[in-house]
C-alpha cells in the first residue's frame, strides 16, 4: 500500500506542477534512488522534460551496518 499510494500522490502533484508550469518554466526535485526512474517515467507521461540529473555527492551521513551507506541524491 505504501508504494502504491505514494506514486499514486506523486502523480497528482507532478499533474499540478504541470498545470501551473510556464511554457519555459522550470522545477526540481530531489528524489532517493527509491523513486528516481518512476518520477522520470510520469514527466515522460505528462509530457514534461527532464532536461538532465543532477547528482549531489556527499561524504557525510549516517553509517549503516546492514547494507551500503547513500552519498549521493538525484535531483
Amino acid at each position: 500500500k505504501g508504494r502504491a499510494e505514494y506514486l499514486a500522490w506523486t502523480e497528482k502533484w507532478l499533474a499540478a506542477v504541470k498545470r501551473v508550469l510556464k511554457p519555459d518554466g522550470s522545477f526540481w526535485v530531489a528524489i532517493g534512488d527509491e523513486y528516481a526512474a518512476e518520477i522520470k517515467v510520469r514527466l515522460d507521461e505528462l509530457g514534461l522534460t527532464m532536461r538532465s540529473w543532477v547528482i549531489w555527492h556527499y561524504t557525510f551521513g549516517v553509517n549503516c551496518k546492514a547494507k551500503f551507506t547513500r552519498s549521493h541524491a538525484h535531483l
